[in-house]
């Protein structure tokens, strides 16, 4: 993969910066308001933000071993490791990288214009009525709608077609063509 084709896969790849934000803003409050009432309860004092007795009484009187603490600290600990893995993993692209000649230029196209595309390529072989695609990750359903005649024939011609935008278009990463086929009279 060149570099112009890395640079296009990162430049459309959203991250997650408003999940990111919005988990440490809450994180950040929550630790300033246990924080501010544990200092002051050092001095003796209470801000009333949080239940202070009830939580004390109920922290002496639970074991660690009871199912509550324990169920307790799987939950945050799965919580805690699915926003781990959404901050790790990039988002889903909005639009889909092309290949261009010059490393420095990157573009790219919405993905319903690129099925719109991949669709309008298939409705235009003879025998098909109309076309529709669907991309799924890296591979492209599209489904035709016949008029009956040489299913196998068209079927090909379809592919052949679809195969022929995509490689018109040239988009960065491969993608797989399935074709269903629907027959109306």
């Amino acid at each position: 993969m060149s570099a112009g084709d890395r640079a296009a896969l990162g430049a459309f790849r959203p991250g997650r910066t408003v999940p990111a934000v919005i988990v440490a803003a809450l994180l950040a409050v929550l630790g300033t308001v246990v924080a501010a009432e544990v200092i002051a309860r050092l001095f003796g004092r209470s801000l009333g933000w949080l239940p202070g007795p009830a939580l004390l009484a109920w922290g002496r009187g639970t074991m660690w071993q009871s199912p509550a603490v324990l169920i307790g600290a799987a939950l945050v600990t799965l919580i805690g490791l699915a926003l781990l893995l959404t901050a790790f993993l990039p988002g889903r692209p909005r639009l889909v990288p092309l290949r261009t000649g010059d490393p420095d230029l990157v573009i790219g196209m919405r993905r319903q214009s690129f099925t719109t595309a991949l669709a309008r390529a298939a409705a235009e072989v003879p025998g098909v009525r109309s076309a529709r695609a669907v991309t799924r990750r890296r591979t492209v359903t599209v489904t035709a709608t016949t008029s009956g005649w040489n299913d196998a024939a068209t079927g090909d011609a379809v592919r052949e077609a679809v195969l022929a935008r995509l490689a018109a278009l040239g988009p960065v990463q491969e993608h797989r063509v399935a074709i269903r086929l629907k027959e109306r009279p």
